[in-house]
């Protein structure tokens, strides 16, 4: 039987991102472009790049999070716009330190961390390839409140006006992934068609893509007759439950993404009575 055709997956694919990241000179490579900070060593979170605070919160699964002596680094590629990046980076932020500082430990011993979000759009509209945002005083932008906590936006999409020769190549490739003579940009292109060729990885990430837009779609099947519920006078109540139906589903399907249960996800989609026992399996 021949083998099924499949797209071929550019690095702005999250998936692939993540995937291409774990190539160390090719992190470090980009850490340095986007951020001018050649990190010594680099250190993964684990290979899910998952963190939680605590089990009943919202734990956030990062495309790449590396520590580096007093540096820590989160780097996440965005190819659909979102309306709360802002607050994202916030909860972000929140999350990586909480994990950083232990029990009684000094605030002190926090190192610099950076958060980037690599965008193909525009996400503010102004046309910059890169939007730093910084914590400054509003009385007087001189004082320095040192929280060590850096946030970055960049736009692909604008990569023809970036000043900065290396990360205008790297912009470039992330929009319209052309290949130049830049050492990291041929590097990047080399280990994105290796991965390509990758087929139980492939089946993998196709297999959780299929389902994740299946959830997508039962979600918004159910909001759009919470909708019309309410539309025609139905009693108060339906909408609310739908919320916290999507946030319960979209709980489990995280936790079985992290224990890498492809059966389990596929299985529960068209199984409600399979997916109840996973609910209870996991305290959902």
């Amino acid at each position: 039987m021949p083998k099924k055709k499949r797209e071929y997956l550019a690095f702005s694919n999250r998936y692939m991102f993540g995937r291409v990241m774990l190539n160390e000179a090719i992190c470090k490579g980009v850490i340095e472009t986007v951020l001018g900070i050649r990190p010594t060593r680099i250190e993964y979170l684990n290979s899910e790049q998952v963190l939680e605070v605590d089990p009943q919160s919202r734990g956030i699964r990062m495309d790449v999070y590396v520590e580096s002596g007093n540096e820590v680094f989160d780097i996440e590629m965005q190819v659909y716009s979102e309306s709360v990046l802002g607050r994202r980076m916030r909860y972000y932020q929140s999350t990586i330190d909480a994990n950083l500082l232990g029990k009684s430990e000094n605030y002190r011993v926090l190192p610099e961390s950076y958060i980037v979000f690599l965008c193909v759009d525009d996400p503010f509209g102004m046309g910059h390839p890169v939007y730093t945002f910084e914590r400054s005083c509003t009385e007087d932008s001189t004082i320095d409140i040192a929280c060590g906590s850096h946030w970055r936006v960049l736009n692909a999409s604008a990569w023809a006006s970036e000043h900065s020769e290396r990360l205008r190549h790297l912009l470039r490739y992330v929009c319209n992934g052309k290949v130049n003579d830049d050492p990291l940009v041929k590097a990047i292109d080399t280990e994105v068609a290796m991965v390509n060729k990758d087929d139980v990885w492939l089946d993998n990430i196709w297999s959780v893509s299929t389902l994740q837009n299946e959830h997508k779609m039962e979600l918004n099947h159910w909001k759009r007759i919470a909708r019309e519920a309410k539309q025609q006078g139905i009693e108060q109540g339906i909408e609310q439950g739908i919320e916290q139906g999507e946030e319960r589903s979209g709980r489990l399907v995280d936790a079985l993404l992290d224990a890498g249960r492809f059966d389990d996800l596929k299985r529960q989609c068209n199984d409600p009575s399979y997916r109840q026992t996973l609910f209870e399996e996991f305290g959902l």
